[in-house]
């Protein structure tokens, strides 16, 4: 006689399935995000190796965008003569104003952990998730560029972070920070992060002056008090210390 499976018997095996599916999900989940996460920090890799280039091409001067204004507001993703496309040539990749010409638009200034978001009136297929440390790329007052071999602390300076904003992430502008604008108004900053942790959980994706990336902890560029930003860990002038609040720039 043909044995088949009862009523119970397939309900008892679908319930095995689905305990087993619901352990074994979360184990999935986390290994692809720190894949994911693996290759946003190889990401803002080729990015540090872009702007080293560049930078022995042009006199040791970092990248600068010769539009905008001095304030906290300048485009680098959507300005004639930004960043991304002046890197564009070192990183082999299209930047956004090639976008809609049947090429793949430059990815690299993405995240790929986080969503993109187009609620902008820029009608550009170019996203970029990273905050591009003002300090560094400008001298203080933006109107120039400044050369990489005047920072101080290189290897520990933060030439450029993933977006700690969850829900625009990827967004299709995006902005040069700076940690505090002006030493008479410690408050005034384009550089909010006092309520964000951003999408890699206990470390953030981080590019250095020097070139290299890595994962860094909120502790890194926050004072020890958690109050406000550590300047040291973006001023081109101050050595880096750890847990301090530190000084603008001076130049």
């Amino acid at each position: 006689m043909k044995k088949t499976f009862t009523l119970i018997e397939l309900l008892v095996v679908i319930a095995i399935i689905a305990i087993l599916a619901a352990m074994l999900l979360p184990a999935l989940t986390q290994a692809r995000d720190r894949a994911k996460n693996i290759e946003c920090i190889a990401r803002s890799k080729q990015l540090g190796m872009a702007n080293i280039m560049y930078c022995g091409e042009n006199q040791d001067l970092l990248p600068y965008s010769t539009l905008g204004d001095d304030g906290q507001s300048q485009l680098f993703a959507n300005s004639r003569q930004s960043i991304p496309q002046l890197l564009e040539r070192y990183v082999g990749k299209t930047s956004w104003r090639n976008a809609g010409k049947n090429e793949e638009p430059d990815k690299l200034w993405e995240c790929p952990l986080m969503p993109r978001y187009s609620g902008t009136s820029w009608t550009t297929s170019f996203y970029c998730s990273k905050w591009l440390n003002g300090f560094l790329y400008l001298n203080y007052s933006a109107t120039s560029s400044r050369k990489i071999s005047k920072v101080k602390d290189i290897s520990k300076k933060i030439l450029l972070m993933d977006s700690l904003d969850k829900e625009k992430g990827n967004i299709s502008m995006q902005l040069y920070f700076r940690p505090k604008a002006k030493n008479s108004d410690p408050g005034n900053s384009s550089f909010s992060a006092l309520d964000r942790i951003g999408v890699h959980g206990g470390t953030n994706g981080a590019l250095f002056a020097d070139g290299h990336s890595a994962g860094i902890r909120r502790a890194y560029w926050m004072n020890g008090s958690n109050s406000g930003i550590n300047c040291t860990a973006f001023n081109p002038d101050q050595p880096y210390q750890q847990g301090i609040t530190g000084n603008v720039p001076t130049n």
